[in-house]
């Protein structure tokens, strides 16, 4: 994110604060539900829903940029199955919006004349090949490595997100090596304790004194000066607290929310999978009415937290973002 941007999304969110005038300052899109993985921690594919069309998503891209929305992130289920991504994209940036993609990356190599725009490209990397076949239950370790080069050569800002489970929490050290040898940022964050899209309990849940050692580990790194850690200090200390409520300023349905591929739109993804709060239909969005969230302090998504923790003037949040970029 470059400086004027940077300036422009700090002046919004302190407009907010002291006239609690709100806005969809940054938005995650789930595009779609489809997925080209079966990850064992994760059951967003199986619920499935109906997709906007291109012109419905353009409709709310303007509808967006008319509220002031600054940052999109678009995600699913995998973005890159949709074949309309590329131009989404783009028109997206023309309205002079940060838009994002996060991936698992296997599709990269074949869609990267589309995508090239993007503003930042997210990759999820869960530890060396062993470790990421068991967790995402397929052998395409290569093509998100691959993946990374591709989008590096590129100029592309990229950034790999590590979701910490009992299978990789000695595999920080590994990712960071990665990082360091793409000269890309990685971000981690805990496994929720429940499946994504199922009601159920998360399979790969850690044991939670291991899972801190871990988080330990990583704030130690970071006071270091290791530049390649995307979450602040201030981020990994709030989420060294899982799975115990954590506190949180949150400023979902406020700064902040979560669109569906149905069109329907939430205050955050953890209230849209497994639904717990009232949506309303993006042809409501101008109002921009979203429920509050009520009684949530246990926010665990680690590019959430950090939003949360910036959106309330944390100086260790605002100083990591303007030092770290993207």
């Amino acid at each position: 994110m470059d400086i004027f941007r940077k300036l422009r999304v700090g002046r919004k969110i302190l407009y907010a604060n002291l006239f609690k005038k709100y806005l969809p300052l940054t938005v995650s899109w789930a595009i779609t539900r489809r997925c080209n993985q079966n990850c064992i921690y994760c059951g967003i594919s199986s619920v499935q829903k109906n997709e906007l069309d291109t012109p419905e998503v353009i409709r709310i891209i303007d509808k967006l940029a008319s509220l002031g929305t600054e940052r999109i992130s678009f995600t699913g289920g995998e973005p890159l199955l949709r074949d309309d991504l590329g131009y989404i994209i783009d028109y997206a940036k023309s309205k002079g919006i940060f838009s994002a993609i996060n991936t698992n990356g296997k599709l990269i190599a074949g869609t990267i004349d589309k995508i090239s725009n993007a503003s930042r490209i997210t990759l999820s990397l869960d530890g060396p090949e062993e470790v990421y076949s068991k967790l995402r239950q397929d052998n395409s370790y290569g093509k998100v490595t691959d993946a990374i080069k591709i989008c590096t050569s590129r100029k592309i800002p990229v950034v790999l997100t590590t979701v910490l489970s009992k299978y990789n929490l000695d595999c920080a050290d590994f990712i960071l090596d990665i990082a360091k040898k793409f000269n890309v940022k990685a971000m981690f964050q805990p496994v929720l304790p429940y499946m994504l899209g199922a009601n159920r309990e998360n399979p790969a849940m850690p044991d939670t004194e291991e899972y801190r050692k871990a988080i330990k580990a990583l704030i130690r790194e970071k006071r270091s000066g290791n530049k390649y850690i995307y979450n602040s200090l201030a981020g990994l200390e709030h989420l060294y607290g899982w799975p115990e409520p954590t506190p949180v300023s949150c400023w979902a349905a406020k700064l902040h929310c979560r669109i569906d591929c149905d069109g329907n739109i939430y205050p955050c993804g953890h209230t849209a999978a497994p639904v717990n709060e009232s949506p309303i239909n993006y042809t409501e969005l101008d109002r921009y009415s979203i429920e509050s969230i009520n009684n949530c302090n246990q926010c665990w998504c680690a590019a959430m937290v950090e939003f949360n923790l910036i959106a309330s003037f944390n100086i260790k949040a605002i100083f990591n973002i303007i030092y770290m970029g993207v």
